[in-house]
């Protein structure tokens, strides 16, 4: 076995409907893009496979967490029961994902840990009702009838070396039972006005009793850069946009917590961290896998210019479970001056998962200078968050974080 992880992939252009399914086919490794994590590494080429050529992904985890393809496509899945993959897996175990994402960057996706590594083919079907919200886009709703990218995932089990072969892909479409045509006006828009550029502390809301009680969705998104933003109402007609309200949530910067891409790990010599998202109080939260047993600290940060001067309370909702170590809140601005807190009394939650969450409020008067910069905080011009867990006991642990907000 060589020391890169091979996937092999038959899968690629839509052919069209196979008795009931979309069947997707590939045999040209130029029609996928791919990444990887930090340390991991990625390359894909032609392979033979029972149904055809194929197309084999090279992946090595033994120094990064993930590494995937995708490919851009145009796909109208509503209806769609199950995905059908006939695979083979071999070599070291680690977790292959499937998502879906649709014209507005929603992912959807299912995590497979249970795959036999054996040399084996066989069919797997995944009912869709596993697919699950992951992260992006504007709603936690995928739009079936705009999907954009299929993606394939590969991230770390045991890590090493493995080869995982796809010969075929079937998205089942169930029975062919004519849809009802959509309403007049059933997809309606309207543009609004919002005097900030701080789209984050924006929420739209919809009357219930306007909405008549029937099934609806808001989108919204910046229309452009003049402080307009493009609200999208699905599933109402016209006559309900008068039950639309914009209002302000009251907080001063949010920070979502279902995007791992968008906070850089860090950690010293000796310690390990690696993030996820996963199910949380409320949504999808962050999780931190970490170990301090050879090290004393990890951390995740964010850069974002934020005007924090009328902000008066950090507010964070964690679940904390294995060594009781420290957890440290640090905001940094232009100048580098790091102003923090440091927890040692998070309350640590059984292991039973989704249990015990524990709320935070912390007044910002809590804060204290820690280091650089100079001993001043210029909150008009914060630049950066940093979460950082530090050694008490040391030891492995895991912190899910839900929500990061500051309150006026």
């Amino acid at each position: 076995m060589s020391s890169i992880l091979s996937v092999a992939i038959a899968w690629g252009f839509v052919l069209g409907a196979v008795a009931g399914a979309e069947r997707l086919d590939v045999s040209d490794p130029a029609k996928w893009n791919s990444g990887q994590a930090d340390g991991a590494s990625i390359g894909v080429k032609t392979v033979e496979t029972p149904g055809g050529k194929g197309i084999v992904v090279s992946v090595d985890l033994s120094r990064g967490d993930w590494a995937q393809v995708w490919q851009d496509a145009d796909l109208n899945l509503e209806g769609i029961t199950a995905v059908r993959i006939n695979l083979r897996c071999a070599g070291s175990k680690n977790r292959l994902e499937v998502k879906l994402v649709d014209a507005d960057g929603t992912n959807f996706g299912t995590r497979l840990d249970d795959l036999a590594f054996d040399g084996a083919w066989r069919e797997v079907a995944i009912p869709y009702s596993r697919f699950e919200y992951f992260w992006g886009g504007t709603d936690t709703s995928l739009d079936l009838a705009k999907v954009t990218s299929v993606w394939m995932a590969v991230s770390k089990i045991e890590g090493g070396a493995s080869d995982i072969s796809f010969d075929r892909i079937d998205l089942d479409l169930g029975a062919s039972a004519p849809r009802a045509a959509p309403p007049t006006g059933a997809e309606s828009e309207m543009t609004f006005r919002i005097e900030s550029a701080d789209w984050d502390r924006i929420r739209a809301t919809l009357d219930p009793d306007r909405a008549g009680g029937r099934p609806a969705r808001v989108r919204m998104r910046q229309k452009d850069d003049h402080h307009n933003m493009e609200v999208r109402l699905l599933g109402i007609d016209g006559s309900d946009l008068g039950g639309i309200r914009l209002a302000n949530d009251g907080s001063v910067q949010h920070f979502p917590m279902d995007r791992p891409d968008e906070w850089k790990s860090e950690h010293a010599d000796g310690a390990s961290i690696r993030t996820a998202a996963v199910p949380g109080a409320d949504g999808r939260a962050l999780e931190i896998t970490y170990d301090l047993s050879a090290g004393d600290w990890v951390q995740i940060s964010q850069e974002k210019k934020m005007d924090l001067s009328a902000a008066r309370t950090v507010h964070l909702k964690l679940r904390m479970t294995g060594a009781r170590n420290a957890v440290e809140i640090k905001l940094v601005d232009a100048d580098g001056t790091n102003f923090g807190v440091k927890l040692e009394d998070v309350p640590l939650a059984s292991d039973g998962a989704g249990a015990e969450w524990t709320d935070l409020p912390l007044p910002v008067s809590r804060f204290a200078y820690f280091w650089g910069g100079d001993d001043r905080m210029d909150w008009a011009n914060t630049a950066s968050i940093w979460i950082a867990i530090s050694k008490m006991e040391g030891g492995a642990g895991v912190l899910v974080i839900d929500d990061v907000r500051l309150d006026r």
